[in-house]
């Protein structure tokens, strides 16, 4: 009788433990933040990619040399005089209709967010950034690339790349 009771003592705290789990995995996948206790908006999650490009702005920029017998190159540079963004707001009027929350990765990545980066919180969703990089020649005259970066953000806000 005791064996019996032990059995099923056992049976509902591993029920319990597997629903906790479940459950858990579950607002993960949902992109809950449990240290906060809410999903973030898309909104946040765009002003946090910005902020993230914005700290390490300008970004490396990839120009194609061309060389004389014809082969081509990609030649990596920062660009010496950048004009920075002062803030989020006027990134956001410089680059309207700039930003999209996806479930996607990097076209040059392929694919989209892995189950396990889901179901463990690690990234609740990506966030894709197109936007003019400005710096001014030699010249002065102000020159604009386009970048489109995908900035990882976890579930509670934290950019991962």
């Amino acid at each position: 009788m005791m064996a019996r009771f032990f059995k099923r003592c056992a049976a509902v705290a591993l029920g319990l433990a597997l629903l906790f789990v479940g459950l858990r995995a579950g607002l993960n996948y949902s992109g809950f933040c449990l240290e906060q206790r809410r999903w973030l908006t898309d909104r946040e999650k765009i002003e946090i990619a910005i902020k993230r490009i914005l700290a390490s702005y300008p970004p490396t920029l990839i120009e194609v040399v061309t060389y004389p017998d014809g082969r081509k190159a990609d030649r990596y540079f920062q660009p010496e005089n950048p004009v920075p963004y002062r803030s989020v707001d006027e990134f956001l009027q410089v680059n309207p209709e700039c930003c999209e929350v996806t479930q996607r990765e990097h076209p040059k990545i392929s694919g989209s967010i892995s189950l396990g980066s889901r179901l463990f919180g690690i990234t609740s969703a990506n966030v894709r950034v197109r936007y003019q990089v400005r710096y001014l020649d030699a010249s002065g005259r102000m020159i604009t690339r386009i970048m489109e970066p995908y900035i990882a953000i976890s579930n509670c806000g934290r950019p991962l790349n």
